[in-house]
């Protein structure tokens, strides 16, 4: 989407759209335009869900934890409930990609890292122990549009543990 601003035309990116409400700036989450008499929605600000643990303990044998990004908008992570890495999820899977950069701990296996991924295709990322121990990875997460433009960042665990 594109706005006029002083006689040029600037592409609205995700997240950068805002107006002023009482002099204070507000971001806008959808737009409405009528046509025809009726309302219909011409924007929806792209919203990123930026934790998702993986966890997965067990009392021995393996433990394998796993974070799971997924082209309907979901996430999937082992010992939680999905959530959404989109919303709404009828943006999903667009232009958008997911780079994953290790904070600390382990290199996961799974999909690349350092590397923008497309969200058209399913990303995933796994920690697995085998025996006593633990392996916990940190992950620094940042979402960018078509454009490459960052509209989002978070973090996330995988952990994955045997305790005997």
């Amino acid at each position: 989407m594109h706005v006029n601003v002083g006689g040029t035309w600037e592409q609205i990116v995700a997240g950068g759209f805002q107006i002023n409400v009482a002099a204070a700036w507000q971001t806008v989450q959808s737009g409405l335009v009528r046509v025809a008499g009726v309302w219909q929605q011409f924007y929806q600000n792209a919203v990123f869900a930026f934790q998702a643990a993986a966890t997965h303990v067990v009392a021995s044998g393996t433990a394998v934890a796993t974070l799971q990004y997924n082209t309907n908008g979901t996430v999937g992570a082992t010992g939680a409930s999905a959530v959404n890495w989109i919303t709404p999820t009828s943006l999903a899977p667009g232009a958008y990609t997911v780079r994953a950069s290790v904070s600390s701990g382990p290199n996961p296996t799974g999909d690349a890292l350092d590397a923008d991924l497309a969200l058209s295709s399913t990303r995933s990322w796994t920690n697995t122990q085998v025996g006593l121990g633990s392996k916990t990875t940190n992950l620094a997460l940042t979402y960018k549009d078509g454009g490459g433009a960052t509209v989002g960042t978070g973090s996330t665990t995988i952990l994955a543990q045997v305790l005997t």
